[in-house]
């Protein structure tokens, strides 16, 4: 998945891959005793690398369907988990989840600054060509 926060990318995962085993840096921001979202950009790193540790224990128990839910914004935050899934014998799809940055934030139920998803959307970097993507908008329909 790939996409600013708030754009869609759990709820399109849980809608059309709803069995699938789910790896997100967000999961280490849920406090266990709660179930509550409380972001430290200090602990970002640590958050990324047990998204990826999940990712590879799930890949190497061989498990069906694995959806990384991430916003993976840079090519190079994608890369690792393409290139592992293709290696392993994966059909990789790549989800994009494309809306303007006022969608997202107004979405969103992390309370990422509109600042910051601004930031996300001018350094969204394109996918390679050799990655098979599905892109999608998720804009309101206009009413007029």
């Amino acid at each position: 998945m790939r996409g600013l926060s708030g754009s869609g990318k759990s709820t399109y995962h849980k809608k059309y891959y709803p069995e699938a085993v789910v790896c997100s840096a967000d999961e280490f921001f849920i406090t266990p005793t709660d179930g509550e979202y409380k972001h430290d950009p200090a602990m970002i790193g640590q958050a990324h690398q047990q998204c990826f540790a999940k990712f590879l224990n799930a890949v190497a128990e061989g498990q069906p369907v694995i959806v990384v839910d991430n916003t993976n914004i840079q090519r190079w935050e994608v890369s690792p988990y393409y290139m592992t899934g293709m290696v392993f014998g994966y059909q990789v799809l790549i989800v994009t989840i494309d809306c303007t940055p006022q969608t997202a934030t107004q979405r969103g139920i992390h309370g990422t600054p509109i600042e910051r998803n601004q930031q996300y959307y001018q350094n969204f970097e394109s996918s390679l060509p050799f990655w098979r993507e599905l892109k999608i908008t998720t804009e309101p329909k206009s009413t007029t």
